[in-house]
């Protein structure tokens, strides 16, 4: 395996828990108490989200390009 797949595959890793961690935060009671006076998604969980989409996106480009 090249450098850069096992790179691509850490960061496809660090996605996964990166996505799971912002689905834990969306169930907290905070998150879910806000949601119930009509406040939208924590800023902490949309950024996770978003984060955890560009991890596996870079680590699925370095892992089929190499």
């Amino acid at each position: 395996m090249k450098k850069r797949q096992i790179a691509g595959l850490g960061l496809m890793a660090a996605a996964v828990a990166i996505g799971f961690w912002g689905y834990q935060e969306a169930q907290s009671l905070s998150a879910q108490m806000g949601r119930a006076i009509g406040a939208s998604m924590p800023k902490e969980v949309a950024l996770a989200y978003a984060a955890s989409v560009l991890a596996m996106l870079s680590g699925l480009w370095l892992t089929i390009k190499s």
